[in-house]
């Protein structure tokens, strides 16, 4: 199917000098949006947890009325007027189930205990198993770490540890010994090993793992944790998904259904994995430049950087703009972006290297536009299915994949003109300047010394 019939003449290079001003003055903005404004970091970047809860379809739920529900319950608990929640469906398109509306919950808390009462609570541990008891505590999050002065019935001190806690107010606290943990983790090595040999053997292994996991828990509870000594436990607070759980319910009463899932991710991780996503781009961006440069000239190599890179700036520049939330996943998409739009700069530069090889000539205004208007067809169809593709996902995907196909969409957009308005103009400016300098060099060694 073609388009663009063969023959066609548009005149791209005849705008070039327009359309590079229009990107370096589009790019600046970006830029000082976000040196000015910074970026709407996700929970995976800024830190906080993310609560994932279930209604009755049935049931009139609005989502600005969860989230005001939801924050005045966590500022009471913790005492912060600040406490940012927000609300996004989480069922995609079709596929949520018919009796049950399921909701996102975003909120900057990742723990409702503060130093002053990790402090305490720690002060209450030591006092409740001794003085040479030790008390380690996570930099973030309701985790602490145990190690008693001598082995202690893991039984008796995780009931001791539940009552502590449930005395401070703590009513979802988790203490798990060290050494149960690595029960655990002997039995599912051996149960794995033997399911290997079951499906070697070509039998099922349904009934096997059910009957063995079974008779294990059976056993771990009647003879292996009552004789079970340990010194070292870990103790995990669940007090934020329960505070979810207690203000959805006292509202919603019989139309909410429950929390069905709760992840925290705190600050610091939060960073780190921001800086990881950065370097993936800037790895990619340079990667890309090795590879152009090997398959072309140099001279291609920054026209194809400087677009992509051109792609990524914009679409980051336009998510600070108008505050959309900026996570792992839109990395995600910027990466993609980065990738769909230096395979469309490519088709070009290897048919501009095709003409070049058939015209015996450099780069030209005419060269680049034949070369730009031979594969204009392939562009447009190229683009336009993964557009309408995206579209899909933008319109059918819910919030949860609003903003990751949002991205797509600018990137694709902004892609495909940057292959032709900047990465084909740049290579052309280089051209000439190589071919200036070149002319150069060679004048000057033709030309007669001097006496």
């Amino acid at each position: 199917m073609e388009w663009i019939k063969p023959g066609t003449r548009f005149d791209f290079m005849g705008t070039k000098k327009l359309w590079l001003g229009i990107s370096i003055t589009v790019v600046s903005l970006s830029l000082i949006a976000v040196l000015v404004f910074g970026l709407n970091f996700g929970v995976d970047f800024k830190g906080g947890s993310v609560v994932v809860a279930g209604f009755k379809s049935s049931a009139a739920v609005d989502r600005g009325e969860i989230a005001d529900v939801v924050a005045a319950k966590v500022k009471a608990v913790i005492g912060r007027s600040d406490v940012e929640v927000t609300v996004q469906d989480f069922a995609v398109g079709g596929m949520a189930q018919s009796d049950t509306v399921k909701f996102q919950l975003y909120t900057d808390v990742t723990s409702l205990v503060g130093p002053e009462k990790t402090t305490a609570l720690a002060a209450e541990i030591t006092k409740a198993f001794g003085a040479d008891t030790r008390v380690e505590t996570a930099a973030e999050g309701d985790k602490f770490y145990v190690a008693l002065g001598t082995e202690a019935p893991v039984l008796d001190t995780q009931k001791k540890i539940s009552e502590l806690f449930a005395a401070q107010g703590f009513q979802r606290v988790k203490a798990r010994s060290d050494r149960e943990e690595q029960v655990d983790v002997d039995f599912y090595k051996e149960l794995n090993l033997k399911e290997q040999e079951t499906k070697k053997a070509g039998e099922s292994t349904e009934d096997l793992l059910t009957a063995q996991v079974k008779a294990f828990r059976d056993k771990k509870e009647k003879d292996i944790l009552p004789s079970l000594k340990d010194t070292k436990f870990t103790i995990t607070l669940s007090e934020l998904s329960n505070v979810f759980d207690e203000a959805l319910k006292e509202r919603f009463q019989d139309d909410f259904i429950g929390v069905e899932s709760s992840t925290a991710v705190s600050a610091s991780v939060g960073k780190s994995i921001f800086y990881e996503g950065m370097l993936a781009m800037l790895y990619a961006i340079l990667g890309i430049m090795v590879y152009v440069a090997m398959r072309f000239d140099i001279r291609f190599a920054p026209g194809a950087v400087v677009a992509l890179t051109h792609d990524a700036i914009i679409t980051i520049g336009l998510f600070s703009i108008f505050r959309l939330k900026f996570t792992m996943t839109i990395v995600a998409a910027v990466l993609t972006i980065i990738g769909f739009s230096v395979n469309d700069t490519i088709v070009i530069f290897d048919r501009i290297r095709e003409n070049m090889e058939k015209s015996k000539s450099g780069l030209t205004d005419r060269l680049i536009n034949k070369s730009v208007n031979e594969t204009l067809s392939r562009t447009i169809l190229t683009t336009g299915t993964v557009v309408l593709v995206d579209l899909a996902l933008l319109l059918l995907g819910g919030d949860v994949l609003f903003n990751f196909a949002l991205a797509l969409m600018i990137g694709f957009v902004v892609g495909t003109y940057s292959s032709v308005f900047i990465a084909s103009p740049i290579a052309y400016y280089l051209d000439r300047y190589f071919a200036s300098r070149e002319a150069k060099e060679s004048a000057e060694e033709s030309a007669p010394s001097a006496v």
